[in-house]
Parts: C-alpha cells; structure tokens; sequence
C-alpha cells in the first residue's frame, strides 16, 4: 500500500464529493490518491438508514476485494448485517481476498477513515462456508492476516519510546503490526497537560497519521506545527517527531502508520 508525500492538510480545506457512485447520500473527501498505483486514503461519511443496492442483491454472501482494506468508523456505527457491529472507533483490516459479510448497512448513519491499497477495489461474492462461525479468512492467501473487529479503546496502552528508549508520558495501542509494504498502524495517546521533552525525539522511515481528537503542537521535520482534529499528513520519507516546545492542552488522540527506522 503506497504512501505519497503529502505535507500537512486539514479536512477544512478538502473539497466534499457527493456524488458517490452506487451510494446515494453519501460524501466523501480524498485525502490522497496515488496516481501510480491507486491507493487511497478518505473519509466518507453514510447517511441513516444507509443500505447499498449491492448489499440488498448479495444479502446472505460474502464479500471480497483484490485490494486490501483498512476502515477505522470515527462516529457511528457500520453494521454487517445480522453477523457484527462495528462501532464508532472500531478497527478492521482487509487483506486481499478477505471474506466478509457482503451486507454493510448503518442505521442511525457513520462516518469512516477508509485506507484501500493498489489494487482495484472490485467485488466478488461468494456463499459462506458451511456452518460459518464467522472467522473470516482470505481466499487468495492462507497464511493473510486480518482484523474483523477491534475496539480501539479496550486495546492496551504501551509507553511510546523516544529514539533515546526513553519514555516521556506519550503512549500507543497497537493496532496492525507488520501491515502492507512493513508500515504498523497504532493509536497515538497524548495526555491533558502535557509538554515535551526538549531533548527528545522520535524517528520514523515513514509517517503518516490523522488527528480524530484534541490538540498537539509539535515539531515535525524541524517545523513547529498545531495539530487540531482533522489535521492529516504523509510522508513516505524518513521523518523525525521532535518534542522540543511540545505540548497539547486537551490531550490528543490520532491514528498513526509508521515504518520503524532500523
């Protein structure tokens, strides 16, 4: 799943699409699209009492993609049909070929972080496996690993180490290690009240995160930045968090890709 550079952008200056194919009411905004490969990364958000013409004509099947996905619901709840939930700050990924119930439905409406890689995402239905007891797999890999549905907030919280092995009050939850192209993707805690370390930092090969909550003023390649909810960035490139003049007043909450730097 490639990642192209993007620099800081914020929601507030991405235009809204409505004209979604095959989703009547709903909107989506394109954070980025690599025009080599594909991949995207958006936002789209469904109205109440959503349910696709394509899940009514394939209820009862599963479905699959040649591409992998990776949803993360910010408000809300998506529902696939009579087999799970999954609700605001719920957490799945995709491998390609990944089987999953084909009907996705929201009743009282939700809004997504949607990351899709290289391939195209295309649909293919299939029956269930008899006596299904809804451990989904990947028909084109059976050695993939997916995540059907995680609750973000119930996932442990592990102190975040500066590139010192210090620990200096931030935190991450670990979401997918080891994911499409070796980047990891993870929660970034940060506490009310904090301030940084102005000896500390933090050393990526890649970065790319969104701000779903909160506020953090940090140092992000040798530029002091205010981070606010809907703050994105992506950088495929090695880049260092600093934390020199750091702090955040409400505390902040982001989702995160990183590739570890060796």
């Amino acid at each position: 799943m490639k990642r192209v550079k993007t620099g800081l952008i914020h929601l507030s200056q991405i235009p809204v699409e409505t004209d979604v194919p095959e989703r009547p009411g709903v909107t989506r905004q394109l954070l980025y699209k690599d025009e080599e490969t594909g991949s995207k990364t958006r936002i789209l958000t469904f109205p109440p009492n959503y349910r696709s013409a394509r899940s009514w004509e394939n209820d009862g099947l599963m479905e699959s993609h040649r591409s992998s996905e990776e949803i993360l619901v910010l408000e809300g709840v998506l529902s696939f049909g009579r087999w799970y939930d999954l609700p605001g700050l719920g957490y799945t990924f995709h491998p390609p070929g990944w089987i999953h119930p084909a009907d996705q439905q929201s009743e009282f409406g939700h809004r997504m972080l949607i990351k899709s890689g290289e391939e195209p995402v295309d649909f293919t239905f299939t029956p269930p496996p008899v006596d299904w007891d809804g451990a989904e797999f990947s028909l084109l890999d059976d050695k993939a690993v997916g995540v059907t549905r995680r609750n973000v907030t119930s996932v442990p919280k592990l102190p975040l180490k500066d590139d010192a092995g210090e620990h200096n009050g931030l935190h991450r939850q670990p979401l997918l290690d080891d994911g499409p192209d070796g980047w990891s993707t993870w929660m970034l805690v940060v506490p009310p009240q904090w301030r940084g370390d102005a000896t500390s930092s933090y050393t990526f090969d890649g970065l790319e995160f969104f701000v779903i909550s909160g506020d953090l003023t940090a140092t992000i390649d040798g530029q002091l930045v205010e981070l606010t909810a809907g703050n994105y960035y992506c950088d495929p490139n090695p880049s260092v968090l600093g934390t020199a003049d750091a702090f955040s007043r409400q505390g902040c909450y982001a989702i995160c890709w990183t590739r570890a730097s060796e």
